[in-house]
């Protein structure tokens, strides 16, 4: 498989590109900063670039098979258009190169408010959003363009994340709440994320993740 990653050189990001060449795909990995992926493989290129370069984006996604998007803000107290804008320059990509298949990383605050406990309205998301609404805005924006696209997507929806290593035995819910979803180890995520491409019972649908 052929798989283009989008924040390739975040936390998550490192560990899907290591999972995905570790498993034997050919990988593009996307990032905005020359020497922030470092590794060192035959099946790996490195695509330096801007998301607003259409050129450039075009040329990420060439003959990808599925892409994934780890995209992260580095200041979440502050308004963005990170997720949102991403999306959009990403959509337009696969939608020129014909690429259907595509994976993003929310976080359970941007899940709809129908999904949410009373308590979690009131007072657990509520306090999310007053430190970290900026980001939880967005990437519900960007869920609502994923939601208006014709490609093939997925959402995975994890909570707090972790350096931990991975359990391998984590929990998700297609399309509705997970109890007790209190944290999950990036490695599990970025796991999930590569099985998420290939699994197209997945298609269309916003997956909450946790262990």
């Amino acid at each position: 498989m052929m798989l283009t990653v989008f924040g390739a050189s975040g936390r998550t990001g490192r560990l899907l590109v290591d999972a995905a060449l570790a498993d034997g795909h050919q990988v593009t990995a996307v990032t905005r900063r020359p020497g922030a992926v470092a590794v060192e493989d035959r099946r790996l290129r490195v695509a330096v670039g801007e998301l607003d370069d259409p050129s450039f984006m075009l040329g990420a996604v060439a003959d990808a098979d599925g892409v994934c998007s780890v995209l992260g803000s580095r200041a979440p107290r502050q308004a963005t258009t990170l997720y949102s804008g991403g999306i959009d320059a990403i959509l337009a990509a696969m939608v020129v190169s014909d690429v259907r298949r595509i994976v993003v990383v929310t976080a359970i605050p941007a899940e709809p408010a129908e999904m949410k406990s009373a308590l979690e309205r009131i007072v657990i998301h509520r306090l999310f959003h007053a430190f970290f609404g900026g980001g939880y805005d967005d990437m519900t924006r960007m869920e609502q363009r994923l939601a208006a696209s014709d490609r093939d997507w997925t959402i995975l929806r994890p909570p707090r994340l972790t350096n931990a290593s991975a359990k391998g035995d984590y929990r998700t819910a297609i399309d509705g709440r997970l109890r007790r979803a209190t944290s999950l180890p990036r490695a599990d995520l970025a796991a999930a994320m590569l099985a998420s491409v290939n699994d197209q019972t997945l298609i269309r649908h916003a997956i909450t993740i946790a262990t």
